[in-house]
């Protein structure tokens, strides 16, 4: 039996040392994008616990079966899509409220016309939820030291989350 989790950041390594070593060996990470149904990405991430023929299984099953183009990712801090997703979304949200554009601007910009996603930016806020932007914002903000965005997300997190904009 393979045991997966679908975090948007936790580290893989620190779920399985909970675990007994038989199970250790099972776990990995599969995070799906949001909406699974209509997006092709998937993000297998092995802790350094995964024994590899189960993160080979896993990768073949998601192609083969699920027809998820499959990404391996290192079990660090936010794999790589929320790690880069967050980063675009403080600087959107930043240049947002600079600029004095409205939010459907911003949306029907950073979307088709530039090889996004329909959804843009904030609207692709809301679908993943606010509340979840802001604990992969603070997952990177206490696992990364001397990262030079640290400062906008708190900031970020008050306004759109606790202010609310939820």
């Amino acid at each position: 039996t393979i045991l997966a989790t679908n975090t948007s950041g936790i580290p893989i390594a620190d779920i399985a040392e909970a675990l007994d070593a038989s199970a250790r060996e099972r776990l990995l990470g599969l995070h799906f994008f949001n909406p699974p149904r209509w997006m092709h990405l998937l993000e297998v991430i092995p802790s350094k616990y995964t024994a590899q023929k189960y993160v080979d299984d896993v990768a073949r099953f998601s192609d083969r079966v699920l027809g998820k183009g499959v990404v391996m990712c290192r079990d660090t801090p936010n794999f790589i899509g929320n790690r880069i997703g967050i980063g675009e979304m403080i600087l959107t949200f930043s240049v947002t409220a600079e600029g004095g554009y409205t939010i459907e601007e911003v949306d029907t910009l950073n979307s088709k016309p530039i090889g996004r996603p329909k959804t843009g930016s904030y609207r692709l806020g809301d679908m993943v939820g606010l509340d979840v932007a802001g604990h992969v914002i603070k997952n990177l903000r206490d696992a990364l030291s001397g990262d030079p965005s640290a400062d906008n997300y708190d900031p970020l997190h008050d306004k759109m989350v606790i202010s609310p904009a939820l």
